[in-house]
């Protein structure tokens, strides 16, 4: 089998092929020294899994200097795991915070969760992504963009941001701003409650959810009964949300508000949109319990234990009540 071989010298670029012809070769590189750079697999096209040997020094060329953007990626989290300087690996952020190529824009944001950065770097970057709000093309970029400006505390931006074209950097840059001003998410959610738009009805009903200082529960019932089959179950999550998240006290009178949509005439929209609400929010605190007894499994810490057990065992109760009405309805 051919495999190409790049090999980066102060003369420019050669590539040489070699072939793949016993359980192990080895492949002399002629005229190859210290500052010589060698890309094995140049065009990336061998289906394998490859563990590369290389010094910093020539992972750095190979971050700067490669011509495909998988191996100036490869380099990058190389670079990262090998350098014990942060101030050099800011410059590797850099160089692919400006890569030509979206996803390495992407992935340079991507691992600034690793802790190799300073936060005061971070907030470096999230000064440039200011700038790169409206020329930027790719939206998962922008979407780290709003990873950059919630770590940096900069509302101005995610306000900016949640206005983008694109729903997933607004449900993200929502969240984040969330996080920072509880109120500026729940006005913006709030002025698209009623959005035409499936997946901007999910944004906002999610955060209304969430961050809502108000009695949202007619509107969240209300939204049950009048919507289509294939929306309602948005707003049922949403009101399930709605009650663990910020209103348990109002849990009784909801269960009771929906369990009224679901006894309407077997066949009305009503009474269809009804149960279909009762099951999504079964579901809903059935798998929050799940999850919640899944992670404090992993943990060894009482005070997690005391924070989740009393979400756990409200979970618990709604859906055992919400169990008992399906039954009922089912038979």
């Amino acid at each position: 089998m051919p495999v190409d071989i790049d090999v980066y010298t102060k003369n420019g670029v050669q590539r040489q092929r070699y072939w793949i012809n016993k359980d192990t070769n080895v492949f002399h590189i002629p005229n190859a020294d210290n500052n010589t750079y060698v890309q094995f697999d140049a065009e990336n096209q061998l289906l394998c899994q490859m563990d590369e040997i290389k010094s910093i020094k020539h992972w750095k060329m190979q971050l700067y200097d490669g011509v495909l953007a998988a191996h100036r990626q490869t380099a990058f989290k190389y670079l990262l795991s090998l350098e014990t300087d942060k101030d050099n690996n800011k410059k590797y952020f850099e160089q692919m915070f400006e890569d030509k190529f979206w996803y390495n824009r992407y992935v340079a944001i991507d691992y600034m969760h690793t802790g190799n950065i300073y936060q005061e770097d971070i907030n470096s970057f999230a000064k440039k992504a200011k700038d790169l709000i409206e020329t930027e093309p790719s939206s998962e970029v922008r979407v780290g963009f709003a990873y950059l400006f919630e770590e940096a505390e900069d509302e101005s931006s995610l306000k900016t941001l949640i206005n983008d074209s694109s729903y997933n950097v607004v449900a993200k840059s929502l969240k984040s701003l969330g996080r920072l001003n509880k109120e500026a998410a729940f006005l913006f959610a709030s002025r698209n409650r009623n959005s035409n738009h499936k997946r901007m009805q999910s944004i906002a009903y999610t955060n209304i959810a969430l961050y809502s200082p108000n009695d949202e529960l007619k509107f969240f019932v209300n939204k049950i009964r009048i919507e289509n089959n294939s929306t309602v179950e948005e707003a049922a999550g949403a009101l399930a949300s709605y009650l663990f998240m910020n209103r348990p006290e109002k849990s009784d009178e909801a269960v009771q508000m929906v369990d009224n949509l679901a006894s309407k005439s077997k066949e009305s929209k009503e009474a269809k949109n009804g149960l279909t609400a009762i099951k999504t929010m079964h579901s809903y605190y059935y798998y929050q319990a799940f999850y919640m007894q899944l992670y404090l499994g992993y943990q060894n810490d009482k005070s997690l234990t005391k924070f989740y057990q009393p979400k756990i065992e409200y979970c618990k109760k709604m859906y055992k009540k919400l169990d008992t009405m399906i039954d009922l309805y089912d038979n």
